[in-house]
C-alpha cells in the first residue's frame, strides 16, 4: 500500500468505529402460560420488553432506534419505560418514561428515536448495566415492536 503525504493538507483525523447491537422485543400474549412471542404485539395493553447489557467496550450512544411494524395509519400514543442497573444494583438505577404521539402508515416500519427520546437516560449508562425497555401503545389494534437497534462507540 501507497500512502501519499501533501503537505499542503491536513492529516485525516482518526475516528472511532462505530459497534452495533440489537435485542428483539417479545410479548406473552395472555400472561399466564402462552409461550412468549417475537415481534411483540403491544397493542391493547400487551407490554414488549428487551433487554441487553451495556458492552464492555462502550464509550457513548450514537444512535438507538426501536423499529415497529404497524398493521395500521393512525398517529397512536406509545409509552417507553427506560430501566438500567449492573448486577449488585437496583434493576432502576437509571430510569426514564416516556409518552409520545407516533405517526404510523399501514406496512412501514417506523424507526422511532429513542436516544433523543431519553437522552439522559443513554448518556448516563456505563459498561456492563443491564437494560430494559418495556413498550406499550394505547389503541386496540396490530403494532407490532420488532427490535432496538443500538449503534455506539
Amino acid at each position: 500500500m501507497v500512502v501519499e503525504i501533501h503537505e499542503d493538507q491536513p492529516l485525516p483525523e482518526p475516528t472511532t468505529p462505530t459497534m452495533q447491537l440489537s435485542a428483539q422485543f417479545i410479548t406473552q400474549l395472555d400472561y399466564g402460560g402462552a409461550a412468549s412471542i417475537h415481534p411483540a404485539r403491544i397493542d391493547g395493553g400487551q407490554l414488549g420488553w428487551a433487554s441487553f447489557r451495556v458492552p464492555h467496550d462502550w464509550t457513548a450512544p450514537v444512535s438507538v432506534e426501536i423499529v415497529f411494524w404497524p398493521r395500521f395509519t393512525v398517529v397512536n400514543n406509545l409509552t417507553v419505560d427506560y430501566y438500567a442497573g449492573a448486577c449488585g444494583e437496583a434493576y432502576n438505577i437509571h430510569t426514564a418514561t416516556t409518552l409520545n404521539a407516533i405517526p404510523l402508515v399501514l406496512d412501514v416500519e417506523y424507526c422511532f428515536d429513542a436516544l433523543a427520546d431519553a437522552p439522559a437516560f443513554w448518556a448516563a449508562l456505563n459498561p456492563g448495566d443491564n437494560v430494559k425497555i418495556r413498550v406499550s401503545a394505547n389503541l386496540i389494534r396490530n403494532l407490532w415492536a420488532e427490535s432496538v437497534v443500538v449503534r455506539y462507540s
